[in-house]
């Protein structure tokens, strides 16, 4: 059981939280989600030049959709694009200071003809730790049977480092899902992720 918070600081998170809410319904042109979606495409606009923009929320909220890119070396990049909406539940329980990490979105490179199985895998593993109240973080591992030859993908930092956006003055930290196999995986959960660092490639 954790305490509440002291008085001020939760009469300040219940405004905060109210202020959140109205910012949802504002007329049009002063909506908060066009604008935060925006600043997201700007920001992956470093990754490559937007082929095309999938919308998986089934018109319910939280909005969320993936944006498809490719870059000159041909490289085809899926990023999600709203995740970071919602706090992660479950992360002010594991580490002390969760403003850094309880907002994400997620990314993957790959080559050619591997987009709609990935796509499809990407839109379910969004909606992952709402639905099984739990978070993702770097060097966590999660099941994946969309990328051939491979069981699982690493959560990591392997990418390119592009400036995200901030929201409501946290951080949005953007994972990409590097595959790897199941002796990776056990490799991993055995040995700690970070020996796994040297010789994964970004791109799938």
């Amino acid at each position: 059981c954790w305490p509440l918070p002291e008085g001020e600081d939760l009469l300040e998170r219940i405004e905060r939280a109210r202020e959140f809410w109205a910012s949802w319904h504002q007329p049009p042109g002063k909506m908060f989600w066009p604008g935060y979606q925006d600043s997201l495409l700007r920001a992956y606009q470093s990754l490559g030049t937007q082929v095309s923009y999938h919308s998986m929320d089934g018109g319910g909220w939280p909005p969320m959709g993936v944006v498809q890119l490719t870059n000159p070396q041909g490289v085809t990049v899926l990023a999600t694009v709203g995740m970071s909406v919602r706090p992660m539940p479950g992360v002010e329980m594991a580490l002390e200071d969760p403003a850094g990490q309880r907002r994400v979105e997620l990314a993957i490179g790959l080559r050619a003809g591997q987009v709609e199985p990935v796509l499809r895998y990407l839109s379910g593993l969004a909606r992952y730790p709402w639905g099984l109240m739990t978070w993702f973080g770097q060097g966590h591992t999660v099941p994946c049977d969309a990328l051939p030859g491979k069981t699982a993908v690493l959560l990591s930092k392997a990418g390119p480092d592009i400036a995200m956006p901030g929201f409501r003055g946290d951080p949005i930290n953007l994972l990409w899902l590097v595959g790897i196999t199941e002796a990776q995986r056990n490799q991993a959960m055995g040995q700690g992720s970070d020996s796994l660092a040297e010789g994964l490639d970004w791109v799938n």
